[in-house]
C-alpha cells in the first residue's frame, strides 16, 4: 500500500594520504585501431602509450616472503617476560617437589635406622589353679562337680 522509499547512497569521500598496498595496477586495455593501416609518424607518442615496466616490487615482496614480520619492540618484551615468569614458576615447583622428597626420604630413614627393641621373654612361675573348694558330699554336687571339671 505504500510506495518503496527512494534508496539513498551515501556520497563517497576519498581521503586524501590513504594508499593502498599490495594492490596490482593492471595497464589500461589498449585501444583497438581503427584503420590498421596507418603507422603513427610520431615515434614519442608510442612511447608515452606503451605501458611502463613493473616496478620491482617483486623483488621486494619475495625478500618479505622469507622473513616472518617484525614484531612490536614491546610485544616482545611482554612475551619476554611471560617466558621468564614461567620458566621462574617451573623451578619454584620443581624445587617444592625435590624438598617434599628429601624430607619424605629423610623421615623414612629415621624410621628404617631406629632399632626396635628386642621383646624380653620372661620366664614367670606358672601357678597351677588348685580347687581351694571342699569336696562336695551330696549326691547333687558330685554330680554337678563332674558336669563343671
Amino acid at each position: 500500500m505504500h510506495p518503496l522509499p527512494d534508496v539513498i547512497k551515501a556520497p563517497k569521500v576519498e581521503l586524501p594520504g590513504l594508499k593502498v598496498i599490495g594492490k596490482i595496477a593492471l595497464p589500461e586495455p589498449r585501444k583497438k585501431e581503427t584503420a590498421s593501416g596507418q603507422e603513427k609518424p610520431n615515434a614519442e607518442n608510442d612511447v608515452a602509450e606503451r605501458p611502463r615496466p613493473r616496478v620491482d616490487r617483486t623483488r621486494e615482496q619475495r625478500q618479505d616472503r622469507g622473513r616472518p614480520p617484525r614484531k612490536n619492540p614491546v610485544a616482545l618484551q611482554r612475551e619476554r617476560e611471560a617466558r621468564e615468569a614461567e620458566e621462574r614458576r617451573q623451578q619454584e615447583l620443581e624445587d617444592q617437589k625435590r624438598k617434599k622428597t628429601e624430607h619424605y626420604l629423610k623421615r623414612v630413614s629415621q624410621k628404617v635406622n631406629r632399632p626396635t627393641k628386642a621383646a624380653r621373654l620372661v620366664q614367670e612361675p606358672t601357678e597351677t589353679l588348685t580347687d581351694t573348694r571342699p569336696a562336695p558330699t551330696s549326691l547333687l554336687g558330685r554330680f554337678w562337680r563332674w558336669l563343671t571339671t
